[in-house]
């Protein structure tokens, strides 16, 4: 299961320094309903996130 996470963490990421995409549709792509996840995994908010870069 720690794998599917990870991949999925890594793959949002990637999506959210490369493509102009809303948060909705990054975490649709990688299988979640809503960005919640990522928060809780990163620490970050996918917003924040995608602003650092």
């Amino acid at each position: 299961m720690q794998y599917l996470i990870h991949w999925r963490m890594a793959a949002a990421m990637d999506m959210l320094r490369a493509e102009k995409l809303s948060m909705t549709e990054v975490a649709r792509r990688v299988g979640y309903q809503s960005a919640t996840a990522f928060t809780r995994h990163t620490g970050n908010s996918p917003r924040k996130f995608a602003r650092s870069w």
